[in-house]
């Protein structure tokens, strides 16, 4: 049979203590708790991570707590991505050059050899 380890109650002292040292202020464990998550998720890690670290047995369980947190993530890593992007695309061609259209078949629809229609 697998050893399990038992939960004990965190002294309320070396709480107190771990709260000073990390230089956070006065907050309850099971806020500290929510802090962590939302600091996890913030940080790139998945719902699933987060419900590894708290120890729910149900991924239900921290998506409706911590849900709306991960798709507000989600969200602006997008806009960072996209952002990232148009950097890229900028730095590669001058800002006043634009893409010419082309065709289906790839032909381009304007520039010095073409006149502007298919051919």
């Amino acid at each position: 049979m697998a050893s399990r380890s038992i939960a004990r109650p965190v002294s309320r002292d070396w709480h107190k203590a771990a709260l000073q040292d990390a230089d956070l202020c006065d907050m309850p464990l099971h806020a500290l708790r929510h802090t962590a998550a939302a600091a996890w998720l913030a940080g790139g890690n998945s719902l699933k991570y987060v419900q590894d670290q708290l120890g729910h047995g149900d991924i239900r369980t921290t998506e409706r707590y911590y849900g709306h947190l991960e798709r507000h993530v989600k969200k602006e890593g997008a806009k960072a991505t996209e952002a990232a992007i148009a950097r890229g695309a900028g730095a590669q061609r001058p800002p006043a050059q634009r893409l010419r259209p082309s065709s289906p078949r790839g032909h381009s629809l304007s520039g010095p050899h073409c006149s502007g229609r298919l051919r």
